[in-house]
């Protein structure tokens, strides 16, 4: 066999093996869960969202949960929601679906240490392909520290921006990595303003006077602090130097006036 003829017939091996080979593995049946603000301290009114590579009906999703509060039994309830981003649906989803939202079925939920457990034998809708085992997702609650006020200010060309209030005292090298803003400024700082009656803040950067801003608070867990922040969105429009109104007179009134 000469070289073309080999290298002829290799080629036409590797076509066959790639026509018959399946255009895409399937993919294996299981989940993924992430909580609606990050961290493993959690606002009262936590979210956590169960996302299913394969549909599922909401009647295995409620047989397979189990939750507990302190290490006591306590009640948790699918959320007629596929996002975080959205109420509480009126209309029902559909009873089969890859997404679900779980929280506390409580209006007013206790603080505490949780451990949900989503035990296996969850079974897909359509593939029955079965959960084999156990995922046990541990957090602990607090009162959510929230943004009551946003005050834009002007001192100098080069200190500029826009005053917040929150609920708690958060060291504000650790709130910096929760504030963002929107649309990007570049380089801007936040300070703590140091008052006897509020928790007040201080966003410093290039705004530009009249321009429309989103101040966003990234909720979610406090580096090593305990405390947990909630997600906020605040417009506000940058502000510049108030206007100086200077008088002037002719010097022959002034004058006039003087001899009188």
């Amino acid at each position: 066999m000469t070289r073309i003829a080999f290298f002829s017939c290799f080629a036409v091996l590797c076509c066959i093996l790639l026509l018959t080979a399946p255009v895409n593995a399937a993919e294996a049946f299981g989940f993924v869960h992430n909580f609606a603000v990050t961290g493993d301290v959690q606002p009262v009114n936590w979210r956590l969202k169960l996302e299913f590579t394969r549909p599922v009906s909401i009647l295995e999703i409620s047989k397979r949960l189990s939750c507990k509060l302190d290490g006591t039994s306590t009640r948790i309830k699918v959320i007629n929601a596929t996002s975080f981003d959205v109420e509480e649906q009126k209309k029902s989803l559909p009873p089969e679906r890859k997404i679900f939202i779980i929280g506390p079925a409580e209006k007013n939920p206790a603080t505490g240490t949780y451990e949900i457990t989503i035990t296996k034998g969850i079974t897909a809708a359509e593939s029955k392909e079965v959960i084999s085992s156990n995922t046990t997702v541990k957090f602990s609650t607090k009162g959510a520290i929230t943004i009551s006020s946003v005050e834009p200010f002007f001192n100098d060309a080069n200190e500029k921006g826009v005053y917040f209030d929150l609920s708690d005292n958060v060291k504000d090298f650790k709130l910096r990595k929760h504030v963002k803003i929107t649309p990007p400024i570049g380089y801007y700082t936040v300070n703590r303003q140091y008052y006897n009656d509020r928790d007040r803040y201080r966003v410093s950067g290039k705004f530009v006077t009249g321009k429309k801003y989103e101040l966003q608070i990234i909720g979610g867990s406090v580096e090593g602090e305990g405390q947990v922040l909630a997600n906020a969105k605040q417009e506000f429009v940058a502000v510049g130097p108030q206007p100086q109104i200077s008088f002037a007179a002719d010097r022959s009134v002034l004058e006039l006036r003087s001899r009188q």
